[in-house]
């Protein structure tokens, strides 16, 4: 039976990874190539300010789940055929020429795609047996991220040949016959049998009031935490692809082959060795080493704006998706173990709200950061965000209320925090 987890964890990553990447970092892509400016190409991140109101989109979900008996699997089929629709719609409109219709076109697409998203992992707290919560984690963040891979190497090869449109086709293509396979594992019962949701149930958090309250204290100290973690890698994530396309005059396919292909690869060996560490390790410390790794990336890439030579550059790029792995699978981990099964599309979007809301501004601030003070700046920029983070994980009592504890405890719900 846990095969077919795995299986389905797989399918879930990369049905959900691939309308995301293709709406944020591909069209950001496209728009680079297509003589759009670097002001036009950070600010597009605005446009997926859908993904930062996923609690909105939590709340309709686990209505439809609680109140109307709809489950998230065939909410989940229904939301993946709209999309798919879309993307392949999306594909006869251009970026720049035809910018009016396209961004509002996109605008649908990010409120689509992050309400899948808001489905996945609703529907992961619910099936993910306790005894391997970290190992099905790190398989759906690792899927998640083949999808990058999908769109954002492959794709860019073929984007370069064969156009952006045909591109967009294919996905969409390729996202429908995605929905035809979750619909055969649910109608098979490889997602979540009968008989296994009273032990979901059983399992989950108790319904007290406490737990249940979205804005306690420790909800509070959850999603800062959360924030803090990933913002800089939204910050990087930003502009590193106009820093290479327009700022470094490089080819879409030295892009699509380091950053979104050996890029991607990394970033999975990072889910898969966080994974590992956070089992069998002191958790503050693995943290730790997180975000030391994260600090070196971005002096590795303070040193390639001195230097210009580019093997620094391929290796900062490896040592940010490395950290970028290891981070994504730490904040999982968290919410996961966090969130009430009850509400748990609403609860895990409150969390990633948070997170979506730091990458759709990081794009404008990172722009205008760039715009006075260079590349240079930037990238010491991004380096000092890493500082406030590892000083509370390592010398305050958060660091000891969320990473010291043993593996077999329940909850961080159940954890103190004083």
């Amino acid at each position: 039976m846990l095969y077919y987890y795995y299986a389905l964890f797989i399918c879930l990553g990369i049905v959900g990874g691939l309308p995301h990447t293709l709406l944020t970092t591909a069209v950001q892509a496209w728009i680079s190539v297509a003589d759009g400016s670097v002001l036009y190409a950070g600010s597009i991140t605005l446009l997926s300010l859908p993904f930062a109101c996923r609690l909105l989109w939590g709340v309709v979900v686990d209505y439809f789940k609680n109140t109307l008996r709809v489950d998230y699997r065939y909410t989940l089929l229904v939301v993946i055929t709209l999309l798919s629709v879309l993307v392949f719609v999306l594909s006869y409109y251009h970026p720049v020429r035809d910018y009016k219709i396209f961004l509002l076109l996109l605008v649908v697409g990010n409120v689509l795609s992050a309400t899948v998203d808001t489905i996945l992992d609703g529907l992961r707290i619910l099936i993910t047996p306790k005894a391997h919560q970290s190992r099905l984690t790190a398989t759906f963040s690792s899927a998640y991220r083949t999808a990058f891979f999908i769109v954002n190497s492959m794709g860019f090869i073929w984007a370069d040949y064969f156009g952006w449109e045909m591109l967009f086709k294919g996905i969409a293509t390729g996202m429908l016959l995605l929905g035809v396979l979750l619909w055969l594992a649910f109608f098979f019962g490889l997602g979540m049998r009968q008989d296994e949701a009273p032990e979901a149930a059983s399992t989950s958090s108790s319904d007290t009031s406490a737990e249940v309250r979205l804005f306690s204290w420790q909800t509070w100290l959850v999603l800062s935490l959360v924030t803090m973690l990933k913002w800089h890698e939204v910050f990087i994530a930003a502009l590193v692809q106009p820093f290479m396309l327009q700022g470094m005059k490089m080819s879409l396919q030295h892009v699509a082959i380091w950053l979104n292909g050996l890029g991607t690869v990394t970033n999975i060996v990072g889910s898969m060795v966080a994974s590992y560490g956070l089992d069998f390790y002191c958790r503050k410390k693995v943290v730790s080493v997180f975000l030391l790794i994260q600090f070196i990336a971005s002096c590795l890439f303070i040193a390639f704006v001195m230097s210009h030579i580019p093997t620094v550059l391929n290796l900062a790029i490896l040592v940010e998706k490395f950290a970028d792995g290891l981070v994504n699978t730490t904040i999982m981990m968290i919410i996961l173990q966090y969130c009430n099964k009850r509400y748990a599309a609403t609860q895990y979007a409150f969390f990633m709200s948070s997170v979506s809301g730091c990458r759709s501004l990081s794009g404008p601030l990172a722009s205008f950061v760039h715009m006075y003070y260079g590349w240079h700046g930037y990238f010491v920029l991004s380096a000092m965000m890493v500082m406030p983070i590892a000083f509370l994980v390592i010398k305050t009592s958060i660091g000891k209320s969320f990473f010291e504890y043993e593996h077999s405890k329940g909850p961080l719900s159940q954890i103190s925090t004083v």
